[in-house]
């Protein structure tokens, strides 16, 4: 990187001497200027709303399948290329709108600024003018950045009075990863900090060590309901009001509010569909496909093991899990002990602690000796083999096909790494959390 090093001499008396040096700078790699915000991946004007909805209906007659000649992938398919497809139009007819920052007559002093100095041989008016514009833009410029934060600031405190949300909005680059420590030794390279995380993660969930309970597992005649009531579009659509905003997209790009903003013309093929899924118990193959980001914890950030695995899932998967989640909820909740406190709605500890107090007490004054264990287990999400799962949703009385359906999605599961690229993908039987 350093070249062409020279010593100078001084005219003066010294102990220094300065050096001179070429540097170059070799790693452009490093360059971020790709980041796209997923924030501002939505619709943003009422136009673009209006002609992603015409879209839409334009492809709503191809969304529907009320013959149920095509499979579960073909459907799923032609719902997410509709939705892209419209998605894509509705933002490319608002290309040539005015800047969303700049004002127009912030765009104009440039164009005006720009002229000037492509113009030879200036009179000494243009030079004054054009020195008097290098002032005048930059002013400008600031001050049309700090009127359209203090208008993103504004909208969202008045929409959900959260701050978080205009920041996420107004983010134009991503922290990074700078390096990982393998074997004592740090790794800064951006392959070698991929290869890292995806050798990590790929012998996370690997099931190596559990018992195959997959194979024992054998549904009884008349052990659990066989059947599972269909969805209706009433289910689908208070499904999707539910859905949160400002969360990231799966690979496919599509985003919840995407869903929202015209999920009246959505919910029929929608519903269609979950309900071939169920009647299958087969989903697309995009379901079972991850990326996985890394957010950091605590501790030495470049021990791979401080970071938390976030799975970017399609949207349309999600819903389809809450709905799944809501039905096998009130089975799941029937079966539990009343001891059971934790991390059930309307139920808390405190009674526990108490408890478990007063015992303490009683054991000091008693001047007995008094045992507590506590299990803190390491990665505890991520090591729970799905074979498991399986077996506790058939003990708790689970219907026969929502287990299926979800054995369906964890069958080959792939995940890959995403930090500022995309690592190979490998197969997992563990999934991580899912965002």
């Amino acid at each position: 990187m350093v070249q062409n090093i020279e010593v100078l001499n001084l005219n003066f008396s010294s102990d220094h001497r300065p050096v001179r040096a070429t540097l170059t700078l070799l790693d452009a790699k490093k360059n971020r200027s790709g980041f796209k915000n997923t924030q501002n991946a939505t619709l943003k004007s009422e136009d673009e709303l209006a002609r992603y909805k015409e879209c839409i209906s334009a492809h709503l007659p191809d969304l529907l399948d009320s013959q149920g000649n095509i499979s579960v992938q073909t459907h799923y398919d032609k719902i997410i290329s509709a939705i892209t497809e419209s998605l894509q139009s509705a933002r490319t007819s608002n290309k040539n709108t005015r800047h969303k920052i700049l004002s127009d007559r912030t765009l104009a002093l440039l164009k005006r600024r720009q002229l000037l100095q492509k113009t030879t041989n200036k009179t000494r008016s243009m030079k004054n003018e054009l020195s008097a514009l290098y002032k005048l833009v930059g002013k400008r410029i600031k001050s049309d950045y700090t009127n359209y934060r203090s208008k993103i600031l504004e909208k969202n405190l008045a929409q959900s009075g959260s701050s978080k949300k205009a920041y996420n909005e107004l983010r134009t680059n991503k922290t990074w990863i700078d390096g990982l420590e393998i074997k004592g030794k740090t790794l800064n390279n951006r392959n070698d900090i991929i290869a890292i995380a995806t050798d990590f993660y790929k012998k996370l969930y690997n099931v190596q060590g559990h018992e195959n309970i997959d194979d024992s597992i054998n549904f009884q005649s008349g052990e659990l309901p066989i059947s599972c009531m269909p969805f209706s579009e009433t289910e689908v659509i208070q499904a999707i009001n539910r859905l949160k905003a400002n969360k990231s997209p799966g690979s496919d790009n599509i985003t919840n509010e995407s869903i929202k903003s015209a999920h009246l013309l959505l919910t029929l093929p929608l519903t269609q569909l979950f309900n071939r899924i169920l009647e299958n118990a087969n989903t697309p193959t995009q379901w079972s496909q991850s990326d996985i980001i890394l957010i950091y914890k605590k501790g030495d950030p470049r021990d791979v093991v401080n970071y938390r695995p976030i799975s970017l899932l399609p949207c349309i998967y999600k819903l389809f899990s809450f709905l799944i989640n809501r039905r096998i909820s009130i089975t799941l909740e029937a079966e539990q002990a009343i001891e059971q406190a934790g991390f059930r709605k309307s139920f808390s500890t405190i009674d526990h602690i108490h408890t478990l107090e007063l015992v303490i007490e009683k054991y000091r004054e008693k001047r007995r000796a008094l045992y507590i264990a506590y299990i803190d287990y390491k990665k505890a999400f991520d090591t729970v083999s799905h074979s498991s799962i399986w077996k506790a949703l058939i003990e708790q009385g689970v219907a026969r096909g929502y287990i299926q359906v979800m054995k369906s999605i964890y069958n080959n599961n792939m995940g890959r790494v995403k930090l500022e690229r995309v690592g190979p993908s490998f197969p997992h039987q563990k999934r991580s959390e899912t965002g």
